[in-house]
């Protein structure tokens, strides 16, 4: 039954995914909706955890500035990402080197909440993941924002070999 869910919910991220995570209310209700039945099915799974709290945070980090393409967030939407960063801490619980759990929840903590803790928990989850786009992109994104050029360049270009369509963000 989770599994069907997950699936269900695949097919409405993919069609988001095409249109660059630009959708609407009904959308991301439906793709939320099913991510929190598949987690509800298998409570102990950290991939239905995870993939549930990210679409949480792309749904209410949909909202841009038309001028500077900076994500423009309301205090209640501040406050609903620190809930997703909890989430995505506990669910730490079930699996302590499921790499994805740190790195994002350590790009809202060090991009969107200001908190330094962010850049541990993205180098976390880069080391426990080498080998996945979004930490390797995160830590990429994190060395430039640091200023350390060489690794930026060494990790970004990674990323890109690995799934290019992050660049798109």
């Amino acid at each position: 039954a989770a599994e069907a869910h997950s699936y269900r919910a695949l097919a409405v991220e993919t069609q988001l995914r095409k249109n660059g995570w630009l959708g609407r209310d009904v959308e991301f209700a439906n793709l939320i909706a099913r991510a929190a039945a598949a987690s509800d099915q298998q409570p102990d799974d950290v991939k239905y955890r995870f993939w549930l709290n990210y679409y949480r945070w792309r749904s209410i980090s949909r909202m841009r500035d038309e001028q500077t393409g900076d994500i423009n967030l309301t205090s209640q939407a501040v406050q609903f990402t620190q809930r997703i960063v909890e989430e995505l801490h506990k669910a730490r619980q079930l699996c302590p080197t499921f790499g994805p759990l740190y790195s994002v929840a350590g790009q809202l903590e060090r991009f969107v909440l200001d908190q330094p803790a962010g850049a541990q928990h993205i180098r976390k989850g880069f080391a426990l993941a080498p080998n996945d786009p979004t930490a390797c992109f995160l830590a990429g994104l994190l060395e430039a924002h640091e200023k350390n050029v060489e690794a930026s360049i060494r990790i970004l270009r990674y990323a890109l070999e690995l799934d290019g369509g992050l660049f798109k963000d």
